[in-house]
């Protein structure tokens, strides 16, 4: 019997994100979710994914605050936020909710994880 061992690498959501549509639906997700720390990581996935110093740059942000306001468990400051997501070519949008939440979180949770 062969005793391979399977090689594993992190799960990064960077790798994935090919265009501003699957960065637009990832952000969505997470704001779905409703927790601060879920949309600070997909920001971060999304910063990874266009380049972590042309982004700061374009936020006018240093790269070490930059990565400070992503980090695991980070609550962003929103003038960061949209700084962050105007670098990257993306925005929010304000629509009326359909019905009340009700506290329970979405996938992204799931996929930050």
């Amino acid at each position: 019997m062969a005793t391979d061992s399977i090689k594993t690498q992190r799960f990064d959501a960077a790798r994935y994100l090919k265009d501003e549509g699957d960065m637009a639906q990832l952000l969505q997700a997470a704001m779905d979710d409703g927790d601060a720390a879920v949309l600070a990581a997909a920001l971060g996935a999304i910063v990874r994914a266009k380049g972590v110093a042309s982004v700061a740059q374009d936020a006018g942000l240093q790269r070490e605050s930059l990565y400070k306001a992503l980090r695991a468990n980070a609550q962003p400051r929103l003038d960061t936020v949209v700084r962050v997501l105007g670098a990257v070519g993306l925005g929010f949008k304000i629509v009326p909710l359909k019905k009340k939440r009700t506290g329970t979180r979405t996938h992204a949770r799931q996929a930050m994880a």
